[in-house]
Order: C-alpha cells, then sequence, then structure tokens
C-alpha cells in the first residue's frame, strides 16, 4: 500500500513539474500574432489617401472634387472595409464628410447623386429587398433618398420586431 501511495505522490509530482516546466509555453500565454482573430485589420492606405484629398478639399471648400472622391469610396469594393470602435470605416467617414460639408456642397452632392440615389430607392422599394435597401444608404445616405431609404429600412425592421436594428 505504501508502494501505492508513493506511485501516486511520485506520478502528481512529474505532473506539477511538467506542468510548471511549459507554463511558459501554454495557450494562455500565447503571443497575438498565433490567433488570427485578433489581429486588426490593415486599413487601405489608397483608401486612406482618397479620404484625405477629399478632407483637403472641402477645406478649400472644391466639393465637386470631394463629392468625386467621396463617392468613388463609397461606390467601390472597400465600401465595406471594416472600422472598430475607434476607427470609423469608409464608409462611415465617406458619409459623415458628405453629411457635414455647408448647405452648398449638400446640394451639389444631390444634383450628383440623387436622381440615382432615387432610382436605386424606388427600385428596393418596388423589390422588397431589405439589401437593396441597405445599398441605397450605405452608397447615398447624404442624399435624401438615402434618408428615406434608411427610413424604410428601419420601418421594416420595427415591422419584424427587429429592435437593434431599427
Amino acid at each position: 500500500m505504501r508502494r501505492g501511495v508513493c506511485d501516486v505522490l511520485t506520478w502528481f509530482l512529474a505532473i506539477a513539474v511538467t506542468s510548471w516546466t511549459f507554463a511558459d509555453e501554454s495557450p494562455t500565454k500565447a503571443e497575438p500574432e498565433q490567433f488570427p482573430q485578433s489581429a486588426k485589420l490593415a486599413r487601405d492606405r489608397r483608401a486612406d489617401a482618397v479620404l484625405e484629398t477629399a478632407r483637403a478639399q472641402l477645406r478649400q471648400k472644391d466639393f465637386a472634387a470631394a463629392i468625386v472622391a467621396l463617392q468613388e469610396l463609397l461606390d467601390g469594393p472597400n465600401a465595406f472595409a471594416a472600422g472598430g470602435a475607434s476607427v470609423p470605416s469608409f464608409v462611415e467617414e465617406a458619409n459623415r464628410l458628405l453629411r457635414e460639408m455647408p448647405a452648398a456642397g449638400r446640394e451639389a452632392y444631390e444634383r450628383s447623386h440623387g436622381a440615382e440615389a432615387s432610382r436605386l430607392w424606388q427600385a428596393a422599394l418596388k423589390s422588397g429587398r431589405l439589401d437593396a435597401l441597405r445599398e441605397v444608404v450605405t452608397r447615398f445616405g447624404a442624399t435624401t433618398a438615402g434618408w428615406s431609404a434608411l427610413r424604410d429600412l428601419a420601418a421594416r425592421h420595427v415591422d419584424r420586431g427587429e429592435w437593434l436594428l431599427a
């Protein structure tokens, strides 16, 4: 019996020493790069450059050039690039800049993109597709049709009981 107790104690001691020896290699102390889900997304340098150019154009009151640059971001492949709690996505930033333009800039944006936004909004209403409404809100959120699409999208979510999405 005494030998059995010694064997068990030796076994526990071996486990404890092994655990302590390899503690630095345990997954709980792993480096962040070992987990891709915790990696930060790299921002597109070209899109960042376009945003900076648009900001400079807005400061110079060159609304037409800024509108072209910002709409390029909203229509482009990076339109849904992830932002985060501290860094807005390209879509969020482009729409913010368009919304915060002076009245003359907002009117120019409505003149240049309002008709297309209205056409897409009407098509989205006819189709009844939520993704079509989302597209209008995302690409043309600073137009009258974009605001109408946002209202309709929120109403659809409320009707479905999806309060957080509304």
